[in-house]
């Protein structure tokens, strides 16, 4: 830094020594002075809806500044992204964008998808819907596995495409797509729990693949571009893989998913998946602990949580049906525990990621009251609630109209029970392991209850049921338990 007095004739030693506190007081105060940017441009952010957030990050992947996934999920590349779109359009770069700010990346945004012509196109027979840049493609064909979208003088082409999972699970589709054969000069590979993405460059042209569990299906899309042209291809590929939807593939029987001479037989292939469960668990510790049902990881050869990666079993109970699991995290929102237990007609909100093949893994939650102050059985551990507990909550985070955890998703009654015993269901009778009860199974974790509370705690007796969905849903995470055989 070159620090420079204006007029000469105060250029004496007493002012040089000014200039030199100066670049070390800038020095000294500028990592401290960004971070505190970067912690207000998160607050700011997280205050928003997931849908008003997620919405500003499609428009950064629009106006080109970002170009990761729009999850509504705060980070350094959100930040960054923010931050250099400010540097360009706003006096004030902070992270934080101003009515004007956010207003002008819209417009900027929009520009770019009009002169791209970006419509939504439906493709029936692999189940993914798109939006598709018709500037740059003008022709639509049928392919045997879904469409493809090019012109013969375009750089840029876009495929869709389905296979049939019931033949290979998406493991296997994952270690056929990252042959060289198939997909050569990987530069990027990454594989979650329902998705993978394979990208790369051969002969002068890149590509971008996204395939995603889709019902019994395996369905994504591809987007291959000329180098020329990698600024416009790179934002269209992340654009798309950000707003694309899935829905059953419709039409005809697909083609075989492998060839006869498959290349994963043999001692490459991964092993076959006998059985996937999902259920719900929620952030007790900063440092990645998640607390979730004992049934829920049971028998598991491998624990995912989405947007976490692998997660390892550090703890279960089976009496209890308590499990924590631990994911590797930093900074992460955390639940509250509230003292005491819920009172009887008080209401509660249960938050989770039920029937996952049906709401495609979304975040739901359901709405009641605590109906009875034991379980069942009698079962002074646990207590009843109105709001009905689908296959997919269990572990699940219950709390108050404060925001507070009261208790844990575990069970409903079994209606074929019910109708033979009784000769009727038991609508409205779900179960909740008591909050206030789980101090001693968090205790190896040299934690308890209060010491891991944080969030809306402060002071007012009561929030709108938006914020509380919205905090609810900041610190709960899906869990996914794998096992082989």
């Amino acid at each position: 830094m070159i620090c420079r007095c204006g007029l000469r004739q105060y250029a004496g030693a007493g002012l040089r020594l000014l200039c030199a506190i100066a670049v070390v007081l800038v020095s000294v105060l500028a990592p401290a002075l960004a971070y505190a940017d970067y912690d207000r441009s998160r607050k700011w952010f997280n205050s928003l809806s997931s849908w008003e957030r997620r919405g500003i990050q499609i428009n950064l992947i629009s106006a080109g500044f970002y170009t990761g996934f729009a999850d509504a999920t705060f980070g350094r590349n959100t930040y960054s992204a923010l931050v250099d779109f400010e540097y360009r359009h706003s006096i004030f770069p902070n992270g934080i964008l101003t009515g004007i700010e956010a207003a002008m990346l819209v417009r900027i945004a929009q520009d770019w998808r009009n002169r791209l012509q970006v419509a939504d196109a439906r493709d029936e027979r692999a189940g993914v819907a798109l939006p598709v840049p018709y500037a740059l493609v003008h022709r639509q064909e049928a392919t045997e596995r879904g469409a493809l979208f090019a012109e013969k003088r375009s750089s840029l082409q876009v495929e869709t495409m389905a296979f049939d999972g019931r033949e290979a699970s998406l493991d296997a589709l994952y270690h056929a797509f990252t042959r060289e054969s198939v997909s050569p000069g990987i530069t990027y590979n990454a594989k979650r729990q329902d998705f993978f993405v394979v990208s790369g460059e051969s002969g002068g042209v890149k590509y971008y693949t996204l395939m995603r569990n889709n019902f019994e299906f395996v369905s994504g899309f591809t987007v291959a571009w000329s180098s020329q042209i990698d600024d416009m291809g790179s934002r269209v590929a992340v654009y798309m893989a950000s707003e694309v939807e899935f829905f059953r593939p419709r039409g005809g029987q697909l083609p075989s998913l492998l060839n006869e001479d498959s290349e994963i037989e043999g001692d490459d292939a991964p092993p076959a998946q006998s059985g996937v469960g999902s259920g719900s668990g929620f952030f007790v510790s900063s440092s990645g602990l998640i607390l979730t049902n004992h049934h829920v990881v049971d028998g598991c050869d491998v624990i995912d949580v989405p947007r976490f990666g692998r997660a390892e079993l550090l703890r279960a109970d089976e009496a209890w049906d308590l499990a924590i699991i631990l994911v590797t995290s930093t900074n992460q929102p955390t639940a509250m525990f509230a003292a005491s237990s819920p009172p009887l007609g008080s209401e509660v909100i249960l938050g989770g990621y039920p029937l996952s093949t049906l709401f495609d893994n979304d975040f739901k939650v359901a709405f009641g009251e605590v109906t009875g102050r034991r379980g069942f059985g009698g079962d002074e551990r646990q207590f009843s609630i109105s709001a009905p507990i689908q296959p997919g909550n269990s572990g699940g985070a219950i709390i108050n109209n404060r925001g507070e955890v009261v208790g844990i998703a575990v069970s409903k009654l079994d209606d074929a029970k019910m109708i033979e015993v009784v000769g009727s269901t038991g609508a409205n009778f779900s179960f909740a392991i008591d909050a206030t009860r789980i101090g001693p199974f968090l205790r190896p974790f040299a934690m308890t209850i209060q010491e891991s509370a944080s969030g809306l705690t402060r002071g007012a007796n009561s929030y709108d049921k938006e914020t509380l969905v919205r905090d609810l849903e900041s610190y709960s995470v899906q869990v996914i338990c794998r096992r082989f055989g």
